[in-house]
């Protein structure tokens, strides 16, 4: 399934873009759905995982992605290995001025529960409104 890609210029430093969109702890502020997002680290020989419970219907589900790839802050991928949505997700951030970014993120969804998913919401026009709508205003970083 070819990607869904979403963007956005966003009025903040590349860095600041690229701590939010990446934190896990923040995806339930412009992912619906998303009840909780963590990352795991433990064997250093292993990828870090990132942990995200969605509310899937009237359950909450967790799943896991692999981090494949982080170069801060341009870049960032994961990869779904179990749960309902076994997603790929690209995050790419490239600065446009001095104190802005524009982001895009591309999601291509694996199989969902035996049928073929439509696509994730994190690339959603929602979902862009959502995150471009919080790192313009002001907000505690982490």
């Amino acid at each position: 399934m070819a990607p869904i890609v979403a963007s956005a210029d966003i009025d903040r430093a590349p860095a600041h873009v690229y701590a939010y969109v990446t934190d896990p702890t923040r995806f339930s502020e412009w992912q619906q759905g998303v009840v909780s997002g963590r990352m795991e680290t433990g064997d250093p020989s292993l990828p870090e995982r990132c942990i995200t419970v969605r509310r899937i219907g009237f359950t909450e589900r967790a799943s896991n992605s692999d981090l494949v790839h982080a170069d801060p802050p341009r870049t960032w991928r994961v990869q779904g290995i179990d749960g309902p949505i076994r997603a790929g997700v690209d995050v790419t951030i490239e600065p446009i001025k001095d104190a802005a970014s524009t982001v895009a993120a591309g999601v291509a969804c694996g199989f969902v529960l035996g049928r073929r998913d439509r696509g994730s919401n994190a690339a959603s026009p929602s979902a862009r409104y959502r995150v471009t709508s919080l790192l313009t205003h002001p907000f505690d970083t982490p």
